[in-house]
């Protein structure tokens, strides 16, 4: 089945902005029925990937601060939490 309506107007929630031959934009209300249009996706926001991992350290049930790369940024740290708080520490001030 095709993504192309023909047996409606758009909506302001379809998110559409057709655009002219001249190249302006119109609105929405401008397509009538039996023109294809085709809704705009939502698309998920852009999320920057971690830089920083935490791993626990051994069997000590301690934990480590890694970078990426697994270079060791930070280790021994008692609580799974407070290496968390570290590593967040550190994707906000490292660049």
């Amino acid at each position: 089945m095709s993504d192309w309506i023909t047996d409606r107007k758009p909506t302001e929630e379809d998110g559409i902005l057709v655009y002219s031959y001249e190249g302006k934009p119109w609105h929405y209300t401008h397509i009538d029925i039996g023109q294809a249009w085709k809704p705009i996706p939502k698309i998920e926001p852009y999320v920057k990937p971690k830089r920083y991992i935490v791993r626990p350290f051994c069997d000590t049930g301690d934990y480590d601060v890694f970078y990426v790369d697994l270079l060791r940024v930070a280790m021994s740290i008692p609580t799974r939490e407070a290496a968390e708080r570290i590593a967040a520490i550190y994707e906000e001030a490292m660049p």
